[in-house]
């Protein structure tokens, strides 16, 4: 066993807790969210890792309920929304050329399919929805802003 399975499975504990109301994140949360992502940057061919998070649940027991709780917090936000990018890019995109072709890799394939579609029931919760929207209103408001500054700007 990898010492950074290990790693993750620490990190995954640390993060905090649900009370079923409200996410309690843990004071160093966002560097362990950070570290999640350090990891992911640096899986093996295998996407142990990777695996390794889906198998532990990370994003339905934790990340799912963090995000609503945590999205006006621009920190956290930010590193949440990379978390979950991450974690759910399609599997085709981890595999340059194509699904494998030998038996081992073809079965890693599958399980990081399966991964994926057990992912697919955390994200039917309308509070994380609603949060996520409120959080790209606020981006896009800032954008719209901005290149009205710009227009401006450029005619004068």
């Amino acid at each position: 066993m990898s010492i950074l399975l290990a790693d993750i499975d620490a990190t995954c504990a640390a993060l905090g807790y649900s009370d079923g109301q409200r996410y309690h994140a843990a004071s160093d949360a966002i560097q362990g969210l950070k570290h999640l992502i350090w990891i992911l940057r640096r899986d093996l061919d295998n996407h142990e890792y990777r695996r390794h998070l889906g198998c532990a649940k990370v994003l339905q027991t934790d990340l799912v309920y963090m995000l609503p709780d945590y999205v006006n917090d621009s920190d956290y936000a930010d590193v949440l929304i990379r978390l979950l990018v991450i974690l759910t890019n399609p599997t085709l995109l981890l595999y340059r050329d194509g699904p494998p072709r030998d038996n081992h890799g073809r079965k890693v394939f599958l399980e990081l399919i399966d991964i994926l579609q057990s992912y697919k029931s955390a994200f039917t919760r309308a509070r994380l929805w609603s949060s996520l929207f409120d959080k790209l209103k606020e981006s896009l408001e800032i954008v719209k802003s901005s290149s009205f500054l710009y227009d401006n700007l450029s005619n004068n």
